[in-house]
């Protein structure tokens, strides 16, 4: 089942827009574009070459793999209705494949923003999938610098996510996609949200400004 979304939250103007298809191809990724046209709407960003890893996990005889990029540089257009939006700052690309366990649930939170000393930090951060002790996919970067942490902790409603080095992130949520599959032998319950974060990265970063996104899916497929 090939499922596609897409989602639009103007802080400004306190208007969210978003979509979820099944088989269509509303949604355009490339190496270094992504484009959107439903309905109203149109999103076009592009963005130069980015800070990449891929992290690789068997699955009981099989495998899973994911490709992440962290693109400083992403710039673009965003209209919905009759709102035209000139949009520059950073680009989260999170692709991932393979061959996942019969029950897979996983929590997951990223973001962008200034610290103490007004340096650009971001941040993945991961439960459930590629949070292995090591070779992670739970990334801190410093100015464009990565650098991996250690495992992380969720709170039960998904509000703070803790570092075993130190640091807790606070989260406060503004807008929601969500969506629920039931197909008795295949289920998916997802939540992926837009919003604020607040707190304290390992090292000692401070945020003083940060926005970002947390995600919650449990999937029997």
């Amino acid at each position: 089942m090939q499922k596609e979304y897409w989602g639009v939250w103007d802080r400004a103007a306190q208007q969210f827009r978003q979509r979820t298809h099944r088989f269509t191809r509303r949604v355009q990724l490339e190496p270094d574009h992504v484009h959107v046209r439903d309905g109203d709407t149109e999103i076009d960003v592009t963005f130069e070459p980015c800070s990449s890893f891929e992290v690789y996990r068997p699955a009981n005889r099989a495998y899973i793999w994911s490709h992440k990029d962290y693109c400083r540089t992403a710039q673009g257009t965003v209209r919905y209705g009759g709102t035209m939006r000139a949009v520059a700052g950073v680009t989260f690309v999170d692709i991932s494949a393979g061959y996942h366990e019969r029950h897979t649930r996983w929590r997951w939170a990223a973001g962008v923003g200034l610290d103490q000393h007004n340096r650009l930090v971001a941040f993945n951060a991961i439960t459930g999938l590629f949070d292995t002790p090591a070779h992670s996919e739970r990334t801190i970067w410093i100015d464009g610098d990565a650098q991996e942490t250690g495992p992380v902790t969720f709170s039960d409603d998904l509000s703070t996510v803790s570092f075993a080095e130190g640091g807790t992130l606070h989260f406060q949520p503004e807008a929601l996609i969500e969506y629920h599959d039931n197909f008795l032998l295949v289920r998916s319950y997802y939540f992926h949200w837009f919003g604020v974060y607040t707190g304290t990265l390992p090292g000692g970063i401070e945020l003083s400004e940060a926005y970002g996104v947390r995600e919650y899916h449990d999937a029997l497929w």
